[in-house]
């Protein structure tokens, strides 16, 4: 990578764009190894080797520091009301500060080790096995880690998905309307974060980040209907037709870039824009969002045979969960529970605790591709017959020297959000 770039607080790499901090920190370290290993390769040579693994650490820890406080400023949406000018340019400059932390944290995980190797090839052969770079390592990849959920999270909260569903009155509804404007209210906050991700971190991380936001959105979409008070069939089916307009937007995530941001934002439309999506990830948001839907068409299907409803559209459901999914149809406490009691006897559901907000933990990236033609927003019409799909630094120069320098950067906020802006 390019030690010394570094324009607004930033530099390249292999990585893509990292913070400056980092070359700097690695500069530093170069020159101090190359002074030292021309004096002596000895104990005191092996000894420099903790202090880099000392400043590294605290590098690490400062990034740590900084992306904690970025997902902080994400969730404070009291901001967000307060003033929404000033809350998105706050909030654009923390997207952007996550990834050059991701993208940072993963240059610095790549140069640690040959760091370490460089070390052994200097050092006595009887001191050689004493060097490991492997922890630091391993803490800057836990970083991109990190530094990514905390992306997601953020992102999530921004959506206000599960505020929107649980503050309607779903049993008081008497019309279905297009999707309700909560929805809206997400596309415009995938709008705001997604291209930037796209266009920040590497394809690879920008899969893990839509696997793991879609992951972690579907379930507790489905969470929240459970938290409602009632539903007539009105009302349910303006939640089927929303639950299927978020699952869109989830299937679209993955072709969302800054060219597509600006044609949107122009009002230009969508005309020859890339709409590949990996085959995998479609199939993921289809299936957990899918739950979401099989949920809604149990509570819109008929009182009676609703126990068989449920075991057909919801085969991992649990006795807990039908029992509240009578609730939510407009039964009272009693008759629920007895209506629970004669489907527990009459077999097919587990009495356990069903999957009621219940997480998901998404694996490795695909890579297989495949094309999906969407429209940017759904009626009700859209979803008239759709099939449930199955649920299932250092010693001259000091390491204070290079701490400084990252501190810089990543200590406050503001000063981080300034220096990051393009």
């Amino acid at each position: 990578g390019n030690l010394g770039a570094g324009v607004g607080g930033a530099g390249s790499s292999s990585s893509g764009e990292v913070l400056a901090s980092a070359g700097q920190v690695f500069l530093n370290i170069k020159k101090v190894f190359r002074r030292c290993s021309n004096l002596t390769r000895g104990k005191t040579l092996l000894a420099l080797h903790a202090v880099f693994t000392r400043v590294l650490k605290a590098y690490a820890s400062k990034l740590n520091t900084r992306a904690q406080s970025a997902g902080r400023i994400l969730g404070d949406l009291k901001k967000k009301e307060k003033d929404k000018d000033k809350d998105a340019a706050e909030v654009s400059a923390e997207y952007r500060c996550l990834c050059l932390i991701v993208n940072t944290a993963e240059y610095c995980s790549e140069t640690v080790g040959p760091l370490g190797e460089s070390m052994r090839r200097m050092l006595d052969v009887n001191l050689r096995e004493q060097v490991d770079a492997a922890e630091t390592e391993d803490e800057f990849a836990s970083l991109v880690t990190a530094a990514l959920t905390t992306l997601v999270s953020g992102l999530e909260a921004r959506t206000e998905l599960v505020t929107g569903i649980i503050k309607i009155n779903w049993g008081a509804l008497e019309l279905v309307g297009d999707q309700s404007t909560y929805v809206d209210s997400c596309k415009a906050a995938l709008l705001a974060a997604v291209p930037r991700v796209h266009a920040t971190v590497s394809e690879n991380y920008f899969r893990f980040f839509c696997d793991k936001f879609a992951g972690s959105v579907a379930p507790k979409v489905y969470g929240a209907v459970f938290r409602c008070k009632r539903f007539s069939d009105t009302g349910a089916q303006q939640l089927l037709l929303d639950a299927h307009a978020v699952k869109m937007l989830l299937i679209d995530l993955p072709t969302y870039t800054t060219a597509r941001e600006t044609a949107v934002a122009s009002g230009g439309g969508l005309v020859g824009a890339s709409a590949v999506v990996p085959a995998s990830y479609s199939r993921l948001v289809t299936r957990e969002m899918g739950k979401c839907e099989a949920l809604l068409k149990v509570i819109l299907s008929p009182a009676d045979g609703l126990a068989e409803t449920f075991r057909a559209l919801l085969p991992g459901g649990s006795i807990a969960d039908f029992r509240l999914v009578c609730e939510l149809k407009g039964m009272k406490k009693t008759e629920a529970a007895a209506a629970a009691d004669a489907m527990a006897r009459g077999g097919g559901a587990s009495r356990g605790g069903g999957a009621v907000g219940g997480g998901l933990n998404v694996g490795g990236v695909g890579s297989s591709g495949g094309s999906v033609a969407r429209s940017s927003r759904v009626t009700h019409a859209d979803i008239s017959g759709t099939e449930h799909a199955s649920a299932s630094a250092v010693p001259a120069p000091s390491p204070g020297a290079a701490i400084a320098s990252a501190a810089a950067y990543v200590a406050a906020p503001e000063k981080a959000a300034a220096k990051v802006s393009p």
